[in-house]
């Protein structure tokens, strides 16, 4: 369990780690899921949708859902501070 629990929260900062490269543009979570595959991590998308609820959660990113489907991602502020205070492993 302690092991699942340390896989979501380095994928938290996996997440984070690539927002930050489009800060302050948002990004799609297809390419968002795209990016992290390329970071070797493959992720169903209802496992990406359960992250980047916590993260929104925790208020260090938010996320837009329009009509169309396409989900929008962005890091806040506070997420970029996570990143820079070493809460949160990115790489």
């Amino acid at each position: 369990m302690k092991t699942e629990a340390a896989k979501r929260k380095r994928l938290q900062g996996m997440i984070l780690g690539v927002l930050h490269t489009e800060y302050p543009g948002a990004m799609d979570s297809v390419v968002l899921k795209f990016a992290l595959k390329n970071l070797g991590w493959v992720v169903v998308s209802e496992c990406l949708k359960r992250e980047i609820s916590i993260l929104a959660e925790k208020h260090l990113i938010e996320f837009a859902e329009p009509a169309e489907g396409i989900c929008w991602v962005r890091i806040l502020p506070a997420g970029i501070d996570a990143i820079e205070a070493g809460e949160m492993e990115v790489d």
